[in-house]
C-alpha cells in the first residue's frame, strides 16, 4: 500500500553530474535535463522533452518503465499530445539559445516526420493545449508574456504580458479553459491566474519569501487536480512540491509543502532520494502531469522521471485517526500491522509528532517498552519507560526489529 505523498523514481538515476541519453528500463535509462512532459493520447505512456540531449523520449506508464527515443528535437521543452502525434516546442537551429530561431513543430508518430507549425518565436518554456486541440498556449520566458498559437494556421498572437513577472516558465489551463495559470520564476515570483474573459489577472499567490508568503521559491510548473480544488506547484529553486488550495478558479494563499525540503535557494536540500514528504529529496523539479485517476503526480527533475502519490483528504485538513498501540510481534516492532519505519515517516509527512506507546516486548526487548514522543527522525527519551532508563534521544535504528536507518 502507498503512504501519503510518497516520492518514487520510475526512470533515470537522478545523477545530476553524469547525464546521458541512453534508452533502457527504469534506472538503466539516462536523461539530460528532462523538462516538458505529457501523457500519450491513450495514457499508455508519457512523452518527455529531454532538453540538453535534444531528444523526445517516451516512457511506458507501467513496469519496467521502458524509455525509448522517439525523435531528435534540438533544445526541446514543452510537449502536448494529439491523437496521432504531438506538438513540441524547440529550436530550429543551434548555438546560443538566445540567438536561435524557436518554433512549434508537429511530430507525426506513424512515420516520425516533423513539420514546423510556426517559427520566429522567442525562447518559450511551458506549453499546454485546449481539449479540442485547436489552440496552444505557450509561456514566452524572455519577453515575459503568454501567447496563443492556432494549430491549424500556425498564427501566433499575444494574450497578455506578465508585467512584473519577467520569467514565466509554465502555463496551465483550468478545466473549463476560461483561466490560464502561469508559474513565474523571475521577479515577482509566484503563480498567476489570468481570466481570458476579463483579460486580467484575477488572483495570484506569491512565492517571494515575504512575511505573508514565506516561500522563497522559483516555481516552474503547475498541475491542477481533477476537481480543481488543489494546484500542485513544482518549485525548481526550492527543490520542493507545494499544494495550493483553490477557491473555484481563484488561487488562495494557503500553501502546504507536500514533498522535498525547504531549500531557500541554497541547494543544500536538493538531491535525489525517494521517500515520504520532507524525507524525499528532489532535484530541480520542472514539470508534471496528473494520472488519469488523479491519484499520482508524474514529474521531471534531476535527470529522472518520478511520481508523487497524493492524499487529498490530508490536504483538506481532515485529522488522521489517533495511532493505535504499538507492540512487539515476533522480532518486529509494528503499529497496527505497519512497520515502524513507515509509521514514523508518515508522521513526518504529516508534520506532527505523536506519543507512541511501545508494549508487548519480551526478553531483551522489554527494556524498550514505554511511552515515546516520536517524529520522522527519532523517538525522544520516553516520558516513561518500563525497562532500564538511558539518557539521550532514542533513534529508531536502536529499537530491535526496526528497519529505520
Amino acid at each position: 500500500r502507498h503512504s501519503p505523498f510518497t516520492v518514487t523514481t520510475l526512470a533515470g538515476d537522478g545523477d545530476a553530474y553524469n547525464p546521458g541519453r541512453t534508452d533502457g528500463d527504469g534506472a538503466q535509462a539516462k536523461f539530460d535535463y528532462p523538462t516538458g512532459m505529457c501523457f500519450t493520447h491513450d495514457f499508455s505512456g508519457l512523452f518527455i522533452g529531454d532538453r540538453n540531449s535534444g531528444l523526445l523520449r517516451r516512457m511506458d506508464a507501467h513496469h519496467p518503465y521502458t524509455v525509448t527515443t522517439v525523435a531528435t528535437v534540438p533544445r526541446i521543452w514543452g510537449v502536448a499530445a494529439t491523437p496521432d502525434g504531438l506538438y513540441v516546442y524547440a529550436t530550429t537551429g543551434s548555438g546560443n539559445i538566445r540567438e536561435t530561431t524557436w518554433g512549434i513543430a508537429k511530430i507525426t508518430l506513424s512515420d516520425g516526420s516533423l513539420s514546423m507549425l510556426t517559427t520566429g518565436l522567442s525562447y518559450h518554456r511551458g506549453m499546454t493545449m485546449t481539449s479540442d486541440g485547436s489552440t496552444l498556449y505557450v509561456a514566452d520566458e524572455f519577453n515575459g508574456n503568454i501567447r496563443r498559437v492556432d494549430t491549424t494556421t500556425g498564427a501566433s498572437s499575444l494574450i497578455f504580458s506578465m508585467g512584473g513577472c519577467t520569467t514565466p516558465y509554465g502555463v496551465l489551463l483550468s478545466a473549463d479553459e476560461a483561466t490560464v495559470y502561469v508559474p513565474c520564476a523571475g521577479s515577482a515570483r509566484g503563480v498567476y491566474a489570468y481570466s481570458l474573459a476579463n483579460n486580467a489577472v484575477s488572483s495570484s499567490v506569491a512565492f517571494d519569501g515575504t512575511p505573508t508568503h514565506a516561500v522563497p521559491g522559483n516555481p516552474h510548473g503547475a498541475v491542477l487536480n481533477h476537481d480543481g480544488s488543489v494546484m500542485y506547484v513544482l518549485d525548481w529553486g526550492e527543490c520542493e512540491i507545494f499544494a495550493v488550495a483553490m477557491n473555484g478558479a481563484a488561487l488562495t494563499t494557503s500553501v502546504t509543502s507536500v514533498a522535498g525540503q525547504q531549500n531557500y535557494n541554497s541547494g543544500a536540500a536538493c538531491g535525489h532520494a525517494d521517500g515520504i514528504g520532507a524525507s524525499a529529496k528532489l532535484g530541480r523539479v520542472v514539470n508534471g502531469v496528473l494520472s488519469r485517476d488523479g491519484n499520482t503526480l508524474y514529474f521531471t527533475g534531476r535527470n529522472a522521471v518520478r511520481t508523487l502519490t497524493l492524499d487529498l483528504a490530508q490536504l483538506a485538513n481532515q485529522p488522521p485517526a489517533p495511532p493505535p498501540l504499538t507492540a512487539m510481534v515476533g522480532n518486529d516492532l509494528v503499529l497496527d500491522g505497519v512497520n515502524l519505519r513507515e509509521m514514523m515517516t508518515v508522521l513526518g509527512a504529516l508534520g506532527r509528532r505523536r506519543f507512541i506507546r511501545v508494549s508487548g516486548g519480551s526478553g531483551p526487548t522489554t527494556q524498550f517498552n514505554g511511552l515515546y514522543y516520536c517524529s520522522v527522525q527519532e523517538c525522544d527519551v520516553p516520558m516513561y519507560r518500563d525497562g532500564p532508563y538511558t539518557t539521550g534521544a532514542l533513534g529508531p535504528a536502536t529499537i530491535p526489529g526496526t528497519s529505520k536507518n
